[in-house]
């Protein structure tokens, strides 16, 4: 037990001094950079282990990689080492810890030397900036292998494996092994990535690709076959990479299909797709024929054509049936029966005998545009629409026409005719009118062959705007379709109208006569485009009148259908001359002649200068109003509201205001606007709407 205790006494004796000896050095066996620095003070230290530190100011940090050599001075990279970091850290070895470990790491040294590393100390961005000028020159992307179709051959592109610079691994080199080791040359680390697919995964698609590319698709439809070849087809190829199930890369093969869509539309589509055509029919003695058959519309479906080529390319290549959509005619030739026309229904005729030759061509002309016209079940029949635009691109020339209140020429001339003979069919057959405008004047061609005044239809096609015109339309209120024929002999214009028996019973009452209006005097017009020494009558004098016609249509019970008054006011007219202007005052008008008196309507009163002294049909009742007093000298369909406003007054309530208007004065300040509405001229602009209100449209 003395002896335990004499050692331990030695012991602590031995600590105290050896601590006292070396209280302000390192301790012994220490090292830095393989310089001893033990028994060293501090100041010491430093000067020793400097020198061998400051050799890394000099150093350069180099790599190698592939046989390239890259080299940066430690400077650049931010790569030093703090001589009094180091010297701490020898002062420390047996000074810091537990009792315990300070003796442990005293004896430690004592017993074998202590080796400090160098304190390297990194500047992180100087070095990544470094790095990223090394990446540039040699980082690469991995790139899969890949297959291109060129000109019908495959060609298959190698895989390339991609590597980056492992920075991390640069970072530690630095740290650690130059730390102990001193500067030296070190291999590059690089991460390696290796391409999702190999030139060895993509043999199976190739061979795929191949029996593709090796025989053409057939595609056939509507009677044709089209052979697509194999080397065009291969330009719409498309590949993706896929995952497989079990975590492998591949590629999948596909085609473009809006791009083989266009194609196919493009190459194929004009041979396959027809429009639908309706057929045209007639009635012969058999009823209702076909005079040219219908056609099926066929729409070639090309977005579904490019699936099925597709398919049919990577499979066993069998023949494609081109997908189409098939449109069957509104008038089928092959079931004409569904039309439900059985019968004649009515027809009209004018006489055109005496026309000049350009009015006869027009008449001709209209009627063979309007011949097969069809109105379908509870439809309209719209005489501009059967027709169409009044064109010399349609055939017209220029023939006489009643423009307003004067007589001119225009592209036409003499379409009225026709209007006028359908408007009669429709009016017999008990049709609906929906629209119509009698003629302004009286026109002795409509009152041929028994027809009696009043039974005339106007149209007007001011311009090429349909929503300028004046139509006649009347209403198909059957289930089933009608058909309008019309022809011309030379002499005469028929309508006929065909449809289902329908039982009507049509009851016309009529002419019933109106108001006689005296004609006008004698007009002279002078006319600067007229050849020298030209004297021409171009208008013959007449009285105005008005005729009505009260229409009724009961079904087969004898219960009224509907029922109308067909109002007409034909205007009077006075001789008229035209005349070049080297003739003027030489033709053979007289302002002053004496009017011959007009006949007695029946009623023991007659009118004068244009003034009426009867009464009016009442557009909206139809029926003929009997004034109690005064007359009415005119009235106009108002353009905003349709309603027809009597101005026998001198004036008129406004139907939209219900304003007294005074038109005295050849005029009137509308009520709604406030503006003066000149109607001098026998019409007017008005302000609401801007058109031009005629008080009846002309041939």
């Amino acid at each position: 037990m003395i002896t335990a205790g004499i050692i331990l006494i030695v012991v602590g004796v031995g600590l105290l001094v050896f601590r006292a000896t070396y209280r302000d050095r390192v301790y012994p066996g220490v090292r830095v950079a393989g310089v001893e620095i033990g028994g060293m003070s501090r100041e010491e230290a430093i000067a020793a282990v400097s020198p061998a530190l400051h050799t890394f100011d000099a150093g350069s940090l180099t790599f190698t990689l592939d046989g390239q050599q890259w080299s940066v001075p430690y400077t650049e990279v931010g790569v030093s080492v703090n001589p009094e970091a180091v010297v701490d850290a020898a002062f420390a070895i047996g000074r810091d810890g537990s009792a315990a470990e300070r003796i442990a790491d005293t004896v430690d040294t004592l017993r074998a030397s202590t080796d400090l590393p160098a304190p390297v100390q990194l500047d992180a961005a100087a070095l990544n900036a470094w790095l990223d000028t090394l990446d540039a020159q040699l980082s690469e992307t991995p790139k899969d292998a890949s297959l291109a179709i060129v000109d019908g051959n495959i060609q298959v592109t190698s895989d390339v494996s991609g590597y980056l610079i492992d920075r991390e691994a640069v970072k530690a080199h630095v740290i650690e092994d130059i730390a102990v080791a001193g500067p030296e040359t070190a291999m590059l680390p690089v991460v390696v990535t290796a391409p999702n697919v190999t030139v060895d995964d993509l043999q199976p698609k190739v061979e795929q690709l191949h029996l593709a590319l090796s025989v053409p698709v057939q595609v056939v439809g509507n009677g044709g076959t089209w052979t697509l070849p194999p080397t065009e087809l291969g330009t719409f190829v498309t590949q993706q990479q896929v995952t497989l199930p079990d975590g492998t890369q591949s590629i999948e093969f596909g085609m473009d299909l809006p791009a083989l869509t266009a194609w196919l539309d493009e190459k194929i589509a004009p041979s396959i797709e027809t429009e639908v055509t309706d057929a045209e029919v007639a009635w012969g003695s058999n009823g209702l024929y076909a005079v040219t058959p219908s056609s099926d519309g066929v729409t070639l479906d090309t977005t579904a054509l490019a699936g099925l080529v597709a398919e049919s390319f990577f499979g066993a290549h069998g023949v494609v049936e081109a997908p189409m959509e098939v449109a069957k005619p509104t008038i089928d030739s092959d079931n004409l029966q569904a039309l439900g026309i059985t019968t004649l229904l009515s027809t009209g005729t004018s006489i055109y005998a005496g026309s000049s030759d350009g009015r006869s061509h027009n008449v001709e002309v209209g009627a063979r545009l309007l011949n097969g016209y069809l109105v379908p079940p509870h439809g309209e029949f719209s005489f501009n629409d059967a027709i169409g635009y009044i064109s010399e691109d349609a055939g017209f020339v220029e023939a006489q026409v009643i423009a307003g209140e004067r007589i001119g020429k225009d592209v036409g001339g003499g379409i009225c005719q026709v209007s006028t003979t359908v408007f009669r069919a429709a009016y017999l057959a008990g049709m609906p009118i929906t629209e119509w405008w009698p003629h302004r004047f009286r026109i002795a061609f409509y009152e041929e062959n028994g027809w009696t005044p009043g039974l005339d239809a106007s149209i007007l096609q001011p311009s090429d705007d349909p929503a300028t015109w004046d139509d006649f339309r009347f209403e198909n209120p059957t289930d089933h379709w009608l058909l309008v024929e019309s022809w011309t002999d030379g002499a005469s214009v028929v309508v006929n109208l065909y449809g289902p028996e329908t039982g009507w019973e049509v009851i016309s009452d009529g002419p019933m006569s109106g108001q006689k209006f005296q004609m006008l005097p004698d007009e002279e017009v002078v006319d600067a485009e007229l050849e020298p020494g030209t004297v021409n009558q171009v208008q013959q004098a007449a009285i105005g009148e008005e005729f009505s016609y009260y229409r009724t249509v009961k079904d087969a019970n004898g219960d009224v259908l509907w029922e109308r008054s067909f109002y007409t006011k034909f205007y009077p007219k006075g001789n008229m001359w035209k005349v070049s202007p080297d003739m003027k005052g030489l033709s053979p008008y007289d302002p002053d002649r004496e009017l011959p008196p007009l006949e007695d309507d029946g009623t023991g009163e007659t009118a004068a200068d244009g003034a009426s002294a009867g009464g009016y049909v009442d557009p909206v009742t139809g029926e003929w109003v009997e004034p109690e007093h005064s007359s009415v000298s005119f009235g106009f369909v108002d353009p905003v509201t349709g309603i027809w406003v009597d101005a026998g007054n001198g004036g008129f309530v406004d139907p939209s205001t219900g304003q007294w208007v005074d038109a005295t004065g050849g005029g009137w300040v509308d009520p709604r606007t406030g503006d003066w509405v000149d109607a001098s001229t026998g019409g007017w602009e008005d302000p609401v709407t801007g058109q031009w209100v005629q008080p009846g449209p002309g041939e």
